[in-house]
């Protein structure tokens, strides 16, 4: 049974791989970056939604769940620009270590394979 779902959860196999190739750590590379970004998404969005609670108050609009979901999307959109270039650049230095690890890896095997 363990074995049938091993085979058909893509997620399984590879996280099983991973650790079976690098490290139980290697999960949490890129764990700083992550950390970081979702703490700027979380300020951004949480001081968005609270100055559009602000304008809605000043305005008087009614306190609905339609005005609720409304400044949420509000603050989700804003939230959503400001994140997109950090995420960029978290996913460019993420690739970027990738390429490195396999050109130091593609490197040693040309070394060994010309010291042989």
């Amino acid at each position: 049974m363990l074995n049938d779902i091993y085979e058909r959860l893509e997620f399984v196999k590879f996280t099983v791989n991973q650790i079976k190739n690098e490290s139980f750590l290697s999960l949490f590379n890129g764990l700083t970056s992550a950390v970081w970004l979702a703490v700027v998404q979380n300020s951004t969005y949480f001081c968005w939604s609270k100055i559009f609670s602000i304008v809605f108050e000043k305005f008087k609009f009614s306190n609905t769940i339609a005005n609720s979901m409304l400044m949420s999307l509000l603050a989700a959109i804003i939230t959503s620009i400001c994140i997109n270039p950090v995420s960029v650049v978290n996913a460019r230095m993420t690739m970027s270590a990738e390429h490195v690890k396999f050109n130091i890896m593609t490197f040693r095997l040309e070394e060994e394979a010309i010291c042989k």
